[in-house]
């Protein structure tokens, strides 16, 4: 962000601010913003877009001169970068937003966790132990899924082992594909399960604008006061 205020144009990978900041009118941007791993097949493809960006785009901006001897494109992406970037990202931001968004909510957290001799921390703690004794024991049994009026009703049983339903919570999860973002919606739990001893049943519905095989159950850790996936990451999938 310091290279705004210079006068100085971004060219980089969508990621961090430049993934919120960045449009043709203010840089140049490579990749998609996806998390792609270490595939060699993706590394050339952006080095060769980062080269044709350098070629094609960046060196003509800045050395095409006008009448007057002066970068006209290069300067137009300067004043647009500085007008419309600049009071936007900033140090300033950064510090607030951090304050804001973490720093304050972590101070509050920590109270809350503390206050009483710790009662509540103690009580996460008694948490995060159950799971580790017991998450190994946590499966899915059957799934049931049916789909008329244009939506999808799905059926899960779940064995909670020794824990219990108050421990964790059953989602219905789907990848983002084809325009589609993710989807994540909570389960409800509908009561024991007839046909499997020690089961409970959870049910939700969505719509049928995807298939049915587009979604999967999971089942993660759950604590109204605890942090997930960053206090655990732990995590049992239906398929």
């Amino acid at each position: 962000m310091k290279v705004l205020v210079n006068g100085g144009l971004n060219l980089s990978e969508l990621d961090g601010w430049w993934a919120e900041a960045y449009s043709p009118e203010v840089g140049w941007a490579i990749g998609d913003g996806k998390e792609h791993g270490h595939d060699p097949g993706w590394d050339a493809q952006e080095a060769e877009t980062l080269y044709g960006l350098l070629e094609g785009e960046v060196i003509p901006a800045f050395y095409e001169r006008d009448e007057s001897g002066m970068p006209a494109s290069w300067l137009g992406r300067i004043r647009e970068s500085m007008a419309r970037l600049t009071p936007e990202f900033s140090a300033t931001r950064a510090i607030r937003e951090y304050t804001e968004s973490h720093y304050l909510p972590a101070a509050s957290r920590y109270r809350a966790r503390a206050a009483n001799d710790g009662a509540l921390g103690s009580s996460l703690l008694q948490w995060k132990l159950g799971l580790d004794r017991h998450w190994s024991n946590v499966r899915f049994a059957n799934i049931r899924i049916n789909t008329h009026d244009g939506q999808h009703f799905f059926e899960v049983d779940v064995t909670p082992g020794s824990l219990t339903p108050d421990h964790f919570r059953v989602e219905l999860y789907a990848d983002a594909s084809q325009g589609d973002g993710s989807s994540r919606e909570a389960m409800n739990v509908s009561g024991p399960c007839t046909d499997t001893p020690g089961a409970f049943t959870y049910s939700t519905q969505v719509s049928a604008s995807r298939t049915a095989s587009d979604y999967t159950a999971r089942i993660v850790p759950y604590h109204v006061n605890a942090l997930v996936p960053l206090e655990t990451d732990r995590i049992v999938w239906q398929r």
